[in-house]
């Protein structure tokens, strides 16, 4: 099993992910009822094309989900998606994997900042891999 701490570059992603755990509020459907309460994730890893949550929530595969993202107390951006798979590890969490949709660059602009800021030589690292000997 990976180390929380650590990423391993070894996938052939167009995107890199980054781990970084980070508060995530979804509602499910792409228009959720009116006061519908958001439900409770945290992210596992992050690209700008998608994101990997835990949740205690029900969630299902195929479904269309609004997101919330928060970085800080006064920063966030608003996502849409839809998951595309869901692993229960236990009776009580779960992981599922998210595709974006029709993200603002502007919102891709924020997630790479949030990723460089995090761990920059990684970063560096990922968008160079196989360009060096």
């Amino acid at each position: 099993m990976q180390n929380s701490n650590t990423r391993d570059f070894t996938d052939n992603r167009y995107f890199s992910r980054w781990e970084v755990e980070r508060r995530l509020l979804f509602y499910q459907g792409p228009y959720p009822k009116h006061n519908t309460p958001p439900q409770e994730a945290k992210t596992i890893d992050l690209s700008c094309s998608g994101v990997r949550i835990w949740t205690s929530e029900e969630i299902l595969k195929g479904q269309k989900i609004r997101m919330i993202l928060f970085f800080s107390i006064e920063s966030y951006i608003n996502l849409t998606g839809d998951v595309c798979w869901v692993k229960s590890n236990d009776h009580l969490y779960k992981q599922a994997g998210i595709q974006f949709y029709n993200t603002p660059e502007n919102s891709k602009d924020i997630i790479l900042d949030e990723a460089f800021n995090v761990d920059r030589n990684k970063v560096v690292e990922s968008w160079f891999k196989g360009w060096m000997n």
